[in-house]
């Protein structure tokens, strides 16, 4: 579990978590998605967001099914943003954050 504090950063560790037990090096992830190595360099230390359509794609690359791992991904995020932070609460299929004025990049993965 991602011990981060932001959920963009929290996403990147997760991910990165799952390459490593996918046996991958990030060369192999990059080769596998038609990247840069650095594309998941960028990736992995937070410096790069991605879309939902995206984070299937790695998943499906790296070997995991995206219709389990998603909602575990968004579980695991849930539990770090309300855990360490306490500015996220859960609603419904979303989470909101208190005192934000626009949306955060995690409602688009629920």
């Amino acid at each position: 579990m991602p011990d981060n504090r932001q959920p963009a950063a929290s996403l990147a560790q997760l991910l990165t978590e799952r390459r490593k037990a996918a046996g991958l090096r990030q060369v192999d992830l990059a080769e596998k998605l038609g990247e840069y190595q650095s594309w998941v360099q960028h990736l992995e230390s937070g410096q790069r967001r991605i879309d939902l359509i995206e984070l299937i794609e790695i998943l499906e690359a790296m070997g995991f099914e995206p219709r389990k791992e998603v909602p575990r991904i968004v579980n695991d995020l849930t539990r770090v943003t309300q855990t360490l932070t306490g500015w996220f609460l859960p609603a419904g299929r979303h989470v909101v954050a208190r005192g934000l004025k626009t949306p955060l990049q995690l409602v688009l993965l629920i």
